[in-house]
């Protein structure tokens, strides 16, 4: 289930379990039911440890094997026959059993295992000689099952198109910026990694509150679809759509139905620029101010931040530089003192210094990240470093250190108890021995008399 629609398990069970396709991304619940199957391991393992003491070892292996075999061709068998009888009316789940290769090879595993489960089951009566059958079974799953692809001799080169129009955009030199895809890049998903783009589109469970408001304002209507490409830093548009055109935006070229469009340079925003006026907001009327001013030269703040003095009408030039690591480098010049805005989610974790100093991050444009920096020239750098991965290091060491002292200090303890009682132990060993050999070869007996008795009958001679 966690491999998703990878599998044709996932179609299965998504067409033919009731409700099962109401719930979204419903592979992650397994979490919680495996860890809530892993808390139902020990009680279970405790009561099978209690029944098997009153068992015979044979009787144990006919229990288990036969509660294995019943519950692989009862779940089997279940499935299948949920798939088989949803296929019948249900248009989608008939093509994906039946058409894809997906569904093909997991329709000929099941009925492969059903069949190999109860012959095996009846014709062998250990448990462990059926266990190179389970293994191989597993292994043909994890192999085939996932994706028919895995197992095919691939090409030499990289197995993602290179895209004509991707590679205009990769050698832009005017970096840093971003590229919105919606996801039409070849290797779907988080492609921009693939290609070394920075996009704001991808595939994540986790996302960014601010990340999420910036789309909701848009949604409201408070910023255009534009004015969210300024926010981000984007340059490059990636879509399906087609534009007049008066539309401000440049098509560069296509790749089947995919369009590349260039935003007008009056609408691409730099990572970084310095602003000399500001105004405040309430929190819910942030973006709302934001789609009315032109934060090219004016910044929002939420109310109650504290600002520095600005001198309005100051000019400044400003050079961004971002390291592969994501580290961004800042260069100012600036014949007054202003506020930095920078393309960047002010998320906890990122840190800021200006010529080596800290300095705090204020929240601007209700996506964007702001620093105070006095008139001259200046290198301002933020750099993410989050206290969690500290806190987090820290208690992966203390945890390390601790196993290395508890074994150290076990295996200290086997060797003082070797070296403390060294006769007790030779004793204790020997005494299962038969005893020195007879010059015949026969084996003398020793009388099994206690150590209690053999000294009273030493003392009495």
């Amino acid at each position: 289930m966690a491999l998703g629609g990878n599998a044709a398990l996932y179609s299965w069970l998504y067409l033919a379990v009731p409700g099962l396709n109401l719930i979204r991304d419903q592979e992650r619940a397994t979490i919680l039911v495996t860890f809530g199957l892993a808390l139902l391991v020990g009680p279970g393992v405790i009561s099978l440890a209690r029944i098997g003491s009153q068992m015979t070892k044979r009787q144990y292996y006919r229990i288990t094997w036969r509660g294995a075999s019943a519950t692989a061709i009862v779940g089997l068998s279940t499935l299948l026959l949920l798939a088989l009888a949803d296929a019948t009316t249900n248009a989608d789940a008939r093509r994906a059993l039946l058409s894809d290769a997906n569904g093909l090879a997991w329709l000929g595993l099941s009925v492969a295992a059903l069949l190999t489960v109860a012959l095996v089951s009846a014709r062998i009566r250990r448990a462990e000689d059926i266990a190179p059958w389970l293994i191989g079974l597993l292994i043909a799953v994890d192999l085939f099952g996932a994706h028919p692809g895995l197992g095919t001799v691939q090409a030499a080169g990289s197995p993602y198109p290179d895209w004509p129009i991707i590679k205009l955009v990769q050698d832009d030199s005017q970096t840093p910026f971003r590229v919105s895809s919606e996801g039409l890049l070849p290797a779907d998903g988080n492609e921009g990694l693939i290609y070394h783009l920075e996009d704001v589109v991808g595939s994540t469970p986790l996302e960014f509150s601010l990340f999420n408001d910036i789309n909701l304002a848009e949604q409201r209507h408070d910023i255009t679809e534009l004015q969210r490409f300024a926010l981000l830093n984007v340059r490059y548009l990636f879509t399906k759509r087609t534009f007049p055109p008066n539309a401000p935006l440049k098509l560069l070229g296509s790749q089947g139905d995919v369009h590349l469009y260039l935003l007008n340079p009056d609408l691409l925003y730099p990572r970084a620029w310095m602003v000399y006026q500001a105004v405040t907001a309430p929190a819910g009327a942030i973006f709302k101010t934001v789609g009315d001013t032109d934060i090219r030269k004016i910044a929002v703040f939420p109310e109650g931040t504290q600002l520095q003095p600005m001198a309005g009408g100051a000019s400044a030039t400003v050079q961004s530089t971002e390291a592969p690591n994501g580290n961004l480098s800042i260069q100012t010049a600036s014949d007054a003192t202003g506020m930095l805005v920078v393309s960047l989610l002010p998320f906890p974790g990122w840190q800021a210094t200006v010529d080596g100093k800290q300095t705090p991050i204020l929240s601007a444009n209700g996506a964007m990240s702001a620093v105070t920096v006095p008139s001259g020239s200046h290198t301002v750098t933020f750099r993410f470093d989050p206290p969690s991965f500290h806190a987090g290091l820290l208690v992966t060491l203390v945890s390390v250190a601790a196993i290395i002292l508890a074994l150290a200090w076990s295996l200290l303890s086997a060797l003082l108890r070797r070296l403390r009682f060294p006769v007790a132990r030779r004793a204790a060993n020997s005494s299962g021995d038969d005893g020195p050999e007879a010059a015949d070869g026969a084996a003398v007996k020793r009388p099994t008399t206690d150590v209690g008795a053999t000294q009273g009958s030493t003392g009495d001679q």
